[in-house]
């Protein structure tokens, strides 16, 4: 008697097919529709693949006119750094950009150094820290807005931004570390929140043409002002007891102003820095030529920036 139960076999190749009909339709699932990506201004992306695929296809715009998006990432550790920012080399492309990140819950940002096309940025409320080289090299940065709960600016941070204008730093921040803004050749003046301890970072700043050092800043970093010529007076407030070495060196200071005493193991100026001490000329050794334990407070000048010769006027 013949067995009626016949298994139905399906050939290998059939069944091959079957797979890759069905991986080819799980992965459609996945690829960001077009019409809803590519939108073009004003789109919020959440994803940084659905960025890029729409980045990728704009056409080129100009720093005064970039484009404007907002990105909501859990995390923008990816993707941004270095001269990749998106579907080309982001510094042979020339679309501009203005990301506003600001619905994204990341509390730290160090992603985006080398991006030349970038113009602006604003950053969520909930970072509380911008790391080292964060920004550097960024030329096109004109617009950046600091969130209020951001405590520490790292070494490098916006290095050689050089379209940098202003910017304001938030009461929350403690610490401005060396070379944070170096080379920001547009940045012309900077207000410093009373909540700074330490302070530098400002070397090479060729506009800064004035400078108000908080009365709780108790120590000024290595080449914090060094080579910015604008500078022509400076006062050191009271609470500071540690100068380190270049902080002002390179500038054209005519006018310097002690409200208190640093010891000498504080001024940190003996050993040179790129040729120079903490102070142009002989001020350093002024400052401290009537005590060799402590600085006597008052007020120094020397006659023109030629000359390396200071004099105790007052105090």
């Amino acid at each position: 008697m013949k067995n009626t139960n016949k298994v139905s076999k399906i050939p290998v190749f059939g069944l091959i097919a079957i797979i890759t009909v069905i991986a080819l339709t799980l992965i459609a699932c996945n690829v960001p529709n077009d019409d809803d990506e590519d939108k073009g201004d004003g789109k919020t992306f959440t994803t940084l693949q659905a960025f890029h695929n729409w980045y990728g296809k704009q056409p080129d715009t100009t720093p005064d006119n970039p484009y404007r998006v907002k990105l909501n990432f859990k995390d923008v550790s990816m993707g941004f750094s270095g001269a990749n920012f998106g579907l080309l080399p982001f510094e042979r492309s020339k679309k501009y950009i203005y990301l506003d990140c600001s619905g994204s819950p990341f509390t730290s940002i160090e992603s985006f150094s080398g991006c030349t096309n970038l113009t602006g940025i604003t950053i969520p409320d909930s970072v509380t820290s911008i790391g080292s080289y964060t920004f550097s090299s960024c030329t096109n940065l004109i617009n950046i807005t600091i969130p209020n709960r951001v405590t520490s600016i790292g070494e490098s941070a916006f290095e050689n931004c050089t379209s940098l204008a202003s910017i304001i730093i938030p009461n929350s921040v403690t610490s401005i570390q060396d070379q944070a803004f170096r080379y920001c050749t547009s940045l012309t003046s900077i207000t410093i929140p009373d909540s700074v301890t330490y302070l530098s970072g400002f070397n090479d700043c060729i506009g800064l043409t004035d400078i108000t050092i908080p009365n709780n800043v108790t120590t000024i970093g290595q080449l914090a002002f060094n080579s910015c010529t604008g500078l022509t007076s400076v006062t050191i407030p009271s609470n500071v007891i540690g100068i380190r070495a270049g902080a002002f060196g390179k500038t054209n200071l005519i006018s310097v102003t002690f409200e208190g005493t640093i010891s000498l193991s504080s001024f940190e100026d003996m050993s040179t820095i790129e040729g120079t001490e903490s102070f142009p000329g002989d001020l350093r050794n002024k400052f401290y030529e009537t005590d060799q334990d402590n600085g006597t407070p008052g007020t120094y000048t020397r006659p023109d920036t030629s000359s390396t010769t200071w004099t105790k006027i007052s105090g």
